[in-house]
This record gives structure tokens, C-alpha cells and sequence, in this order.
């Protein structure tokens, strides 16, 4: 089984008064947000379960990933009262999943990296 974590749990403090209404992973450009690009994205590259940390705007980061999830990519969230920072959800992840995830990528990004040939090696 092929993971991935996405870094989601940030409080998009830069975006200013956007991120007070709306988190970062889902700030739409052109229509589409960063989960909406990315999961179907890591679900063709054989990505089976993608861990998702949560700490603001919980609700709606769950709903936009939801939506865009493909049927093949199963969602795990790490919910986090007190953010852990990126070394924390790290091992939280891991932990909760059993092992490493094969990629972290933080969930505001839009890339057409091809995540299948490093996932594959």
C-alpha cells in the first residue's frame, strides 16, 4: 500500500483575511483547489490512502477532500488539538499508520510532479 501525508493543518496566517473564512487547501485558483488537484493526482500514481492532518477549518478541508477523493484513495485524518508541526504530524502519521508514509507534500501546493516514478523505486 502506497501513503502519502498532506500537510493541511496549518493556520494560513499570510493569506491574511482570506484564511479566516477559508483554509489554504481550499483557496481555489482557476477554480480548482489544491486537494481537488492533488488527490486524483496521487491516486494515479497508486496512491492508496492518504493521511490529511487537520487542525483549522477542520470541517472544511474534510468536505473539499471528500468531494474530490477518488474511490480508489481511501482519507485518514490526524487530527491535531495542538499543532504538531510538520516533524510531529510526521511521526503521528507514521505512527497511526504503521509505517512511514512514501510522501509528504503539504496540501496547498499545485504540482504535476509525476509521483510514480519515485514511487515506484
Amino acid at each position: 500500500m502506497k501513503t502519502a501525508l498532506l500537510l493541511a493543518g496549518g493556520l494560513a496566517t499570510r493569506l491574511g483575511e482570506i484564511s479566516k473564512s477559508i483554509p489554504k487547501a481550499c483557496v481555489k485558483v482557476n477554480d480548482l483547489s489544491p486537494l481537488a488537484f492533488l488527490l486524483p493526482r496521487l491516486a494515479q500514481s497508486g496512491v492508496t490512502r492518504a493521511w490529511i492532518n487537520l487542525h483549522h477549518h477542520t470541517e472544511q478541508i474534510q468536505r473539499e477532500a471528500k468531494r474530490f477523493c477518488p474511490p480508489q484513495l481511501e482519507l485518514r485524518w490526524l487530527h491535531e488539538e495542538t499543532l504538531l508541526g510538520t516533524g510531529g504530524t510526521l511521526l503521528e502519521a507514521t505512527q497511526q499508520n504503521g509505517s512511514l508514509p512514501d510522501v509528504v507534500l503539504n496540501a496547498k501546493m499545485y504540482t504535476d510532479f509525476q509521483w510514480h516514478k519515485i514511487l515506484t523505486c
